[in-house]
């Protein structure tokens, strides 16, 4: 049986840390030199040679040319050997399942992507085996070589009582429940380690993996209107049980009336911050927009992206409506930036290709109702993975553990 990981990173030995701290230096600056790594992660030369000799037994960094000296014996450079395993990383977005298969450093081999499950039920475990063998055969890597599976899903995940449970709105009318364990379904079919993890836990690691500011500690990816991931400390936050990060408060037995009027506010959110519902509403109430013109008279074509399209020629129902959604979604940002602190503020989830049209909106509101001294260095910025994100974080999730356990 594959060897149980988890997705946070309480509990670390010290150990795991400097492995993780060692390699990744490597991973984000190499080649390298010993000096080079132990000044990068405050770890004393001695400690870093240990490592990095125990790493080139195991295949995992090599030696590639010789750095400059500056007096004394020539540093040999070390460097990730990345094409030494691969990993397998699934992630559900708003309308497909996107797989990626990744080198060590979190390098894309191979992407693609199907439709997502319209029923929910045990059958998507076996559905998602088969995406995943398709992933490693498309992929054409050596099965042998593939180190893990990470795969980014939405809703409550109960790994210890084997359960994902999605609560409506906005998966279907009612709640749903898989009772089911992900990880076991794969371990067992693959016999390599895998791991399970809410989707934007696995984007705000992923964003994080790739950020040009990597430096950043405390920082939150907000999935569209539904759920946020959260970094603090450097590291992915799920709570006590894993499962923080969820918007807003839901009752089942409440009225879809009341859900509905408690959307703006304490409500789980739609997808689209209801932008699209909003759209809908000014039009059949009489309203003149461009966006009956796009869709050729037919309400049940109007998604986000014909908002978007009527917003970029100007419409000014569809530019209100995304004002709207925007100044009511940077009320929940500005709570959370008075509540948590964070120093970088990703918007994901779709919602980001609508570029400057609402996040300027949502900057300025943010700006308006947070505290002054809580935005002072604050930057809110799009998703720079888009909707790969998730697939991508999981994988790179997958790679920080077997940094972690080499």
């Amino acid at each position: 049986m594959a060897k149980k990981i988890s997705s946070t990173e309480k509990d670390l030995s010290e150990r795991q840390q400097k492995a993780l701290a060692i390699l990744d230096v490597i991973r984000r600056g190499g080649p390298l030199a010993k000096t080079d790594i132990s000044k990068a992660t405050e770890i004393n030369i001695v400690t870093v040679s240990s490592y990095v000799d125990h790493f080139i037994e195991l295949g995992l960094v090599v030696e590639k040319g010789l750095g400059h000296s500056t007096g004394g014996r020539i540093p040999t450079l070390i460097d990730l050997n990345r094409q030494s395993g691969f990993v397998v990383g699934i992630g559900w977005t708003l309308t497909d399942l996107c797989g990626v298969v990744t080198d060590l450093s979190g390098t894309i081999i191979h992407q693609q992507r199907i439709p997502k499950p319209t029923v929910i039920n045990e059958d998507i475990v076996r559905q998602m085996i088969e995406f995943t063998e398709q992933l490693m055969s498309a992929g054409k890597i050596d099965p042998k070589k593939v180190r893990g599976i990470g795969v980014g899903i939405p809703g409550i995940i109960d790994e210890e009582g084997h359960r994902i449970h999605w609560p409506h709105p906005p998966v279907g009318s009612a709640d749903i429940f898989l009772n089911v364990s992900l990880r076991d379904s794969f371990e067992q079919r693959f016999g390599i380690p895998a791991m399970v993890l809410n989707d934007a836990d696995a984007a705000v690691f992923g964003e994080k993996w790739f950020s040009t500011e990597y430096d950043r500690e405390y920082m939150l990816y907000m999935y569209s209107g539904v759920s946020c991931g959260i970094i603090i400390d450097g590291k992915v936050y799920g709570g006590r049980d894993g499962w923080a990060g969820e918007l807003g408060i839901y009752n089942r037995r409440a009225p879809q009336e009341t859900l509905e009027k408690m959307k703006p506010g304490l409500g789980r959110w739609d997808t689209d911050l209801s932008i699209v519902a909003m759209t809908r509403k000014a039009i059949e109430g009489g309203a003149q927009s461009a966006v009956t013109e796009i869709v050729g008279g037919d309400l049940n074509k109007l998604d986000f992206r014909v908002v978007l399209q009527a917003a970029e020629k100007g419409d000014a129902v569809a530019l209100d409506q995304i004002r709207k959604g925007g100044e009511a979604y940077g009320k929940k940002n500005a709570f959370l930036e008075n509540l948590l602190n964070p120093e970088l503020i990703v918007i994901g989830g779709g919602i980001e290709i609508a570029k400057h049209l609402l996040l300027d909106t949502i900057r300025e509101t943010v700006k308006d109702w947070a505290f002054e001294e809580a935005t002072q260095s604050l930057k809110i910025i799009p998703s720079r993975l888009g909707d790969s994100a998730i697939a991508i974080g999981a994988a790179c999730l997958m790679i920080r553990n077997i940094y972690m356990e080499v």
